[in-house]
This record gives C-alpha cells, structure tokens and sequence, in this order.
C-alpha cells in the first residue's frame, strides 16, 4: 500500500499554486490517515480537470459524484474549511 501512497503523493502535484498549497497541507496533516478503503476515491478525485477539485476543495461548487463529494467534505473538513 505505500506503493500507492507514495504514487498518489506524486500526483498531487498539480502545477495550479492554489490546489497544490491545499493539497500540500492535506498530505502532511490528513493523507496519512486516510483508510485504505478511501484511496480509490482520492485517485478518482486527482483524475478530475484541476479548477474542478479546487472549486470543490474550496467549497464554490460541488461534485455529482457522492463519494467525491463526500471525500471533499472531508478534506476542508481537516483543513478546516
């Protein structure tokens, strides 16, 4: 599993400054606890247009998708968004 950690961490490096400072924070205070069972939703998450998941992380709009929105919720939860 620290195989998919390890390429998930990669990923998350977006190249927008915003999501990749959101994401930054994420890894080092969340990511680490985050089940096993969560990490299919987290690379879903990462296979979507960048300014979609940064208006989701941020709150400006909302996803379809119910485990995304879901794991969202999650993270500006553990950002304290």
């Amino acid at each position: 599993m620290d195989d998919v950690r390890s390429r998930i961490r990669c990923r998350c490096r977006r190249g927008v400054r915003e999501l990749d400072l959101l994401f930054e924070r994420y890894l080092s205070d969340g990511f680490d606890g985050l089940p096993d069972s969560e990490l299919a939703n987290f690379e879903r998450l990462l296979e979507q247009p960048d300014l979609d998941i940064l208006e989701w992380l941020t709150g400006k709009s909302r996803t379809s998708d119910d485990p995304l929105q879901a794991l969202c919720a999650r993270i500006r939860a553990q950002l304290g968004y």
